[in-house]
Order: C-alpha cells, then structure tokens, then sequence
C-alpha cells in the first residue's frame, strides 16, 4: 500500500477563564501557562505519533485575565495512513466531532478552564485572524446602585476575577451619552496601549451598547448577560452593567481604555463628557488620557465574526 498523507485545515472555537492564564501568548517571563501552551499541548496528545498539527493561528490574542466565550484558531492536521485495515480510524481521526472530543478530554484532564465550543472544516486558504470580518467583546461592571445601598465588598470572593467591582456607583446614562462619540471609523491612538504594535491606529467600532440589571431585558440583553450568569445569585443593591463592543478589529488594550474613559466620565465626580471624550480622541495621545485602562477581568471576547457567503464556506 502506497502510503497516504491528508492534511485538514480545521477553523476551532475556544472558550476559557483568563484568570488561570498569562494570556493568550506565550511569555517567557510569567509565572502561569499561556492558553495557546495548553491548546498545544492538547494537539500533541490528541494527534500521537502518527499525526501532525501545525500552523495555529488564533484570531485575537487576549492579555492575562481576560475571559473568552469564543475565541478562534485555525490550524492543519495531517497523518499517514499506514494498511488499508486502518482506513475507518484514518477517517475518524479528521472527523470534526472526534476532534473536539479528543481535545475536550486533553484539556480536561489538567486545564478545565479551557474549552473547545465548535469545531469546523474550512479549506486551506482560511485564515481564522486576517478573514475575521468583525470581533465583539463584553465587558461587565459591578457597583452599587447607590450611594446609600450595601457596597460590593461581598461580592469580591466570587466576582472578582470575573467583572470590574466598583465601591461607587455610576452613572450609566452619561456613560452612554459619552460614548456616541466612539462610533464610526476613527483613529484610536488615545486608546492603544504604548506597547501596541498595530500599524495602523485607524478602527471602526460598529456598535456599543449597554445592559443594565436595573432596566427591563430584552430578549437580546438577556441572551448576553446570561452568558456570564450575571442574573443569578446578586444582591438586589448590586447594578450590573454590561458593555458590548463590536469592531473590525481592536488595538492592544482599546476596549479596557475605553471602559476605564467611560468609567472615569460618568462617577459623578468627573467633568468628563461627550465632548470632553471627543477632545480625548482628537489628542490621538494615549499619555495625555488621565483615565486609567479598566482591569482585565471583566473583559470577554464574545465571538468573532466571519463573512461565509464570501469566502463561500458553509457556515456549520
């Protein structure tokens, strides 16, 4: 039998809790595993001996402690098939659900907090980072509803590696207000970390939008706040609030500015606005913003977004 090598580009989903990891990338100076060590880690296992995998790429590299609902890779697998009796196994081993199975039992017999949601076929031109059409993050907040109400120092032991817990409240609808002024396609350099190696500044945000636990849900804000079980177990004195981001793409660290700008301007003890925001953008000086980034537990990676119909892969 003439030996035979198929390779399979696989386009794979990750959901996983940022606190037990130093981010997405490998660092050789942190003390905790990267989550792309571990997703390596978990291939090796799952292709043996008579398999590879190579060219993983993730859509989008998350800094230590932020969360993913999905985040994205791409990457090939290959293996040689040895006899013809083996034909059934070699075909199993590329079979989509096998590999998220495989994976799955991988990544849980040491890293529960990794999870592979999807797996899918994509043909070899696929790129999970560069034909990504648009990425939409959440982040949430937790404050008291006023000043008169219980503060959140009860909530630190079971939300503070999740959500940014605030000892004051804020006020939503300036952070609203003050954020119209963010929408459209813009340079965002006052909002790029100093460390950002993006060539160009220039994003478009789509969309921001706001989930509050004290207004009445729509079917979609409840869809979103149920993702990260924000409804259940709080104190009726506890306001959570939920951003939801939408852009082509995101600077290092764009997102927790933004929030920790938002924040800033809408505690009440800040002169900051919509126009004051707006004079922040046009600075397109990152030294200049006094607002610190907000902190990265409360930032998820909520899906990223690709154009099927254009890259005429059927969407599973």
């Amino acid at each position: 039998l003439k030996m035979k090598i198929r390779t399979e580009r696989y386009l794979i989903g990750i959901q996983y809790v940022g606190s037990h990891y130093s981010g997405w990338a490998f660092n050789n100076e942190a003390k905790l595993p990267s989550i792309v060590s571990i997703i390596e880690e978990a291939f090796k296992k799952y292709v043996g001996r008579r398999g590879n995998f190579s060219n993983l790429i993730g859509s989008s590299r998350t800094d230590a402690g932020v969360h993913a609902l999905r985040n994205t890779i791409h990457v090939d697998i290959s293996r040689q098939l040895t006899s013809s009796s083996a034909e059934d196994t070699f075909n199993n081993f590329f079979d989509t659900n096998a590999l998220k199975q495989g994976l799955n039992y991988f990544l849980h017999t040491k890293h529960s907090h990794i999870y592979i949601t999807d797996v899918q076929s994509v043909p070899q031109s696929f790129h999970a980072r560069y034909d990504a059409v648009s990425r939409t993050y959440l982040y949430r907040i937790m404050c008291p509803v006023n000043h008169n109400s219980l503060n959140c120092s009860n909530l630190a032991l079971f939300h503070t590696d999740r959500s940014y817990i605030l000892r004051y409240p804020i006020d939503l609808n300036k952070m609203r207000n003050a954020s119209n002024c963010l929408i459209g396609e813009m340079d965002f350099s006052s909002f790029r970390n100093s460390t950002c190696q993006s060539n160009s500044p220039i994003r478009n945000v789509k969309e921001i939008t706001f989930y509050s636990s004290l207004e009445d849900e729509s079917a979609d804000s409840r869809s979103n706040m149920n993702k990260l079980n924000m409804t259940s177990l709080l104190d009726p004195n506890v306001h959570v609030i939920t951003m939801k981001i939408v852009a082509d793409s995101f600077l290092q660290k764009m997102v927790r500015n933004i929030v920790g700008a938002l924040v800033h301007s809408s505690n009440g003890q800040s002169q900051c606005n919509l126009e004051t925001l707006s004079r922040l953008l046009a600075l397109k000086d990152r030294s200049k913003v006094m607002a610190r980034p907000a902190p990265p537990q409360g930032l998820y990676l909520a899906d990223v977004h690709y154009d099927w119909d254009a890259l005429k892969v059927p969407k599973t």
